[in-house]
Protein backbone atom coordinates (compact mmCIF):
# COMPACT_ATOMS: atom_id res chain seq x y z
CA UNK A 1 0.00 0.00 0.00
CA UNK A 2 2.75 2.36 0.82
CA UNK A 3 4.49 1.73 -2.88
CA UNK A 4 1.24 2.66 -4.24
CA UNK A 5 0.74 5.88 -2.16
CA UNK A 6 4.03 6.38 -3.14
CA UNK A 7 4.16 5.95 -6.66
CA UNK A 8 0.64 7.00 -7.74
CA UNK A 9 -1.46 8.74 -4.88
CA UNK A 10 -2.94 11.87 -6.31
CA UNK A 11 -2.40 15.28 -3.96
CA UNK A 12 -5.48 15.62 -1.88
CA UNK A 13 -7.64 18.57 -2.24
CA UNK A 14 -9.49 20.51 0.81
CA UNK A 15 -12.97 18.94 0.80
CA UNK A 16 -15.29 21.89 -0.13
CA UNK A 17 -19.30 21.72 -0.96
CA UNK A 18 -18.53 21.91 -4.24
CA UNK A 19 -15.96 18.92 -5.31
CA UNK A 20 -15.08 16.32 -2.72
CA UNK A 21 -11.49 16.09 -1.05
CA UNK A 22 -9.89 13.55 -3.75
CA UNK A 23 -9.83 13.57 -7.82
CA UNK A 24 -10.30 11.09 -10.35
CA UNK A 25 -7.39 10.13 -11.97
CA UNK A 26 -6.74 11.64 -14.99
CA UNK A 27 -6.96 8.15 -17.22
CA UNK A 28 -10.34 7.55 -16.06
CA UNK A 29 -11.72 10.79 -17.64
CA UNK A 30 -10.73 10.14 -21.04
CA UNK A 31 -12.01 8.55 -24.04
CA UNK A 32 -9.92 5.41 -23.67
CA UNK A 33 -10.61 1.86 -24.53
CA UNK A 34 -11.83 -0.03 -21.44
CA UNK A 35 -9.42 -2.78 -21.41
CA UNK A 36 -6.71 0.45 -21.67
CA UNK A 37 -8.31 1.76 -18.62
CA UNK A 38 -7.85 -1.61 -16.94
CA UNK A 39 -4.68 -2.36 -17.13
CA UNK A 40 -3.57 1.10 -16.28
CA UNK A 41 -5.77 0.25 -13.02
CA UNK A 42 -4.06 -2.72 -12.46
CA UNK A 43 -0.72 -1.95 -12.71
CA UNK A 44 -1.04 1.24 -10.35
CA UNK A 45 -3.01 -0.99 -7.72
CA UNK A 46 -0.12 -3.80 -8.22
CA UNK A 47 -3.25 -6.39 -9.31
CA UNK A 48 -1.18 -7.82 -12.18
CA UNK A 49 0.27 -11.20 -13.02
CA UNK A 50 4.36 -9.52 -12.07
CA UNK A 51 5.85 -12.16 -10.39
CA UNK A 52 6.55 -10.55 -7.15
CA UNK A 53 2.89 -10.17 -7.11
CA UNK A 54 1.94 -13.54 -7.79
CA UNK A 55 4.62 -14.96 -5.11
CA UNK A 56 2.52 -13.30 -2.38
CA UNK A 57 -0.27 -15.72 -3.13
CA UNK A 58 1.51 -18.62 -4.72
CA UNK A 59 3.88 -20.47 -2.65
CA UNK A 60 5.15 -22.01 -5.77
CA UNK A 61 6.35 -19.08 -7.23
CA UNK A 62 8.95 -17.03 -7.25
CA UNK A 63 9.45 -13.33 -7.11
CA UNK A 64 12.53 -13.54 -9.68
CA UNK A 65 12.20 -12.37 -13.43
CA UNK A 66 11.83 -15.71 -15.83
CA UNK A 67 12.19 -13.47 -18.35
CA UNK A 68 15.77 -11.68 -18.73
CA UNK A 69 19.14 -12.03 -17.54
CA UNK A 70 19.09 -8.24 -15.61
CA UNK A 71 20.94 -7.36 -12.54
CA UNK A 72 17.82 -6.36 -10.55
CA UNK A 73 16.09 -9.76 -11.10
CA UNK A 74 12.74 -8.88 -9.08
CA UNK A 75 9.83 -8.72 -11.28
CA UNK A 76 8.38 -6.11 -9.92
CA UNK A 77 6.94 -2.16 -11.18
CA UNK A 78 10.53 -0.99 -11.41
CA UNK A 79 12.07 -3.90 -12.72
CA UNK A 80 9.43 -4.29 -15.34
CA UNK A 81 9.98 -0.48 -16.60
CA UNK A 82 13.55 0.57 -16.44
CA UNK A 83 15.42 -3.13 -16.00
CA UNK A 84 14.04 -5.79 -18.18
CA UNK A 85 15.39 -6.77 -21.41
CA UNK A 86 12.10 -7.98 -22.78
CA UNK A 87 10.37 -4.61 -22.11
CA UNK A 88 8.94 -2.28 -24.68
CA UNK A 89 11.58 0.65 -24.02
CA UNK A 90 13.08 0.97 -27.10
CA UNK A 91 9.97 1.63 -28.77
CA UNK A 92 8.85 4.22 -26.41
CA UNK A 93 12.21 5.53 -25.60
CA UNK A 94 10.70 9.25 -25.47
CA UNK A 95 8.45 8.56 -22.18
CA UNK A 96 12.13 7.50 -20.45
CA UNK A 97 14.17 10.72 -21.56
CA UNK A 98 12.61 13.02 -18.68
CA UNK A 99 12.18 10.81 -15.82
CA UNK A 100 15.01 8.88 -15.46
CA UNK A 101 14.15 5.39 -13.00
CA UNK A 102 11.44 7.15 -10.86
CA UNK A 103 8.14 5.49 -10.75
CA UNK A 104 6.52 8.12 -9.91
CA UNK A 105 7.34 10.93 -12.31
CA UNK A 106 7.22 8.28 -15.19
CA UNK A 107 3.57 7.40 -13.80
CA UNK A 108 2.86 11.37 -13.49
CA UNK A 109 3.66 12.15 -16.89
CA UNK A 110 0.94 14.17 -19.14
CA UNK A 111 1.37 12.31 -21.97
CA UNK A 112 -1.70 9.82 -23.35
CA UNK A 113 0.98 7.26 -25.01
CA UNK A 114 2.03 6.21 -21.46
CA UNK A 115 -1.24 4.38 -21.19
CA UNK A 116 -1.06 2.22 -24.23
CA UNK A 117 2.71 2.07 -22.97
CA UNK A 118 1.41 0.33 -19.43
CA UNK A 119 -1.33 -1.70 -21.65
CA UNK A 120 0.49 -3.59 -23.84
CA UNK A 121 3.48 -3.66 -21.13
CA UNK A 122 0.58 -5.72 -18.70
CA UNK A 123 -0.45 -8.02 -21.97
CA UNK A 124 3.12 -8.25 -22.69
CA UNK A 125 3.87 -9.70 -19.36
CA UNK A 126 0.51 -11.98 -19.26
CA UNK A 127 1.47 -13.48 -22.43
CA UNK A 128 4.91 -14.47 -21.77
CA UNK A 129 3.91 -15.81 -18.28
CA UNK A 130 1.53 -17.84 -19.35
CA UNK A 131 3.84 -18.95 -22.57
CA UNK A 132 6.64 -19.87 -19.39
CA UNK A 133 4.34 -21.97 -17.11
CA UNK A 134 3.08 -23.48 -19.78
CA UNK A 135 6.59 -24.81 -21.09
CA UNK A 136 7.37 -25.24 -17.52
CA UNK A 137 4.15 -27.61 -17.10
CA UNK A 138 5.05 -29.30 -20.76
CA UNK A 139 8.85 -30.10 -19.78
CA UNK A 140 7.51 -31.40 -16.37
CA UNK A 141 4.89 -33.38 -17.89
CA UNK A 142 7.82 -34.80 -20.55
CA UNK A 143 9.70 -35.77 -17.65
CA UNK A 144 7.53 -37.62 -15.34
CA UNK A 145 6.26 -39.11 -18.49
CA UNK A 146 7.08 -43.01 -18.25
CA UNK A 147 9.30 -44.23 -21.56
CA UNK A 148 7.78 -47.17 -22.89
CA UNK A 149 10.50 -49.65 -24.76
Amino acid sequence: MLTYYQWCALPAQQALVTHPPYRLPRYMLLDLPRNVICSVARFRLCIHTFRVETATWNSTSSPTCDLCEADDNVQDENHVLFHCMISLRRKYAFLFSQTGQDVSAFLHQNNNKLLLFIHKLIVLYEQASSHTSFLKKTTQAVKTTPHIS
